[in-house]
Parts: structure tokens; sequence; C-alpha cells
């Protein structure tokens, strides 16, 4: 079965890390000096994550309403959210970004969506207020047993 059907907190146990269950897929955060030409002949990257990094990807809502959902194929949307330090830093800008992921979860809610969040510079004061509207404990009305909200903090 999918991890995705459980709390994150039962990702790991006796049965090992339900981590490895997720995409595999790797996703360059920045890239590296440009060389011309460019030996290998790839982008350069220097930071990498993966939905399997346990220290660069804290996973705020597991999606527990995913019981037999293919994450490959099954998801029906798909969020990105970059905040630089300047938004990071007023609390206004980051309340009004995350009332407005708010309303596209709400839109699609009930089918399964992605949101992936990377803060540069995330402080303490961030992460907790990314964890009280988007994790376990969120106040949100509908909920988010369908949505798989991870935090990049690499």
């Amino acid at each position: 079965p999918s991890p995705l059907g459980l709390k994150p907190s039962r990702w790991t146990g006796v049965s090992g890390n339900r981590r490895r269950q997720l995409p595999t897929h790797t996703y360059c955060l920045r890239s590296g000096p440009r060389e011309f030409p460019p030996q290998p002949q790839a982008p350069q990257c220097q930071v990498l994550t993966s939905w399997r990094d346990e220290e660069g990807v804290e996973i705020l809502s597991g999606a527990s309403g995913w019981k037999q959902v293919d994450p490959l194929f099954d998801v029906t949307m798909a969020i990105t959210l970059q905040v630089g330090q300047q938004q990071a830093k007023d609390p206004t800008a980051m309340l009004g970004l995350l009332d407005l992921i708010a309303t596209y979860l709400d839109r699609w809610q009930g089918q399964p969506s992605v949101l992936v969040i990377h803060v540069a510079g995330i402080t303490d004061e961030v992460r907790a207020m990314l964890q009280n509207r988007l994790g376990p404990s969120s106040n949100l009305s509908f909920g988010l047993e369908s949505c798989l909200v991870a935090l990049v903090v690499v």
C-alpha cells in the first residue's frame, strides 16, 4: 500500500522507511555555474533533493486519505511555492500566501494533490506558521486528507 495513506509519524518503524515507496525522482533546487561547452553534457546542480530526503524534506501533511493512489499517475493538482527571504520576513505576506494556497486546496478538496513549499532562509517562526496552517493540527475547514504537503528545508 502507498505510504500516503498513513500519517507521516507512521512512515518509519518496524517495516522500514515508507518513504522508499514515494517517487525516486531527484530535483535540482539550485543550479551550479555553467561552463561552455558543459562537461558533462548535463545541467550542473549545486543543491539536490528528493521525496526520500528525510533531512531536506519535511512532510507536513501525509495525505492520510490516499489509500490506493499512485503518486505518479493519480495526482490531480501539484503546486510549488517558492518564498523568498524578504517575503518570509513579512508575516502579512506569508499569511497572504498561505490564504492563497488554502483557496486552491479548498477548491480541489477530495482530489489527490501535492503542495511543495521552499522558503529561502527559513526561520523557526515561519516553520511553525507553516506547520500550524498545513500540518497535522491544521485548522483548515476542509482538512488536508487528500493533500501531500512537503516543506523543503535544504
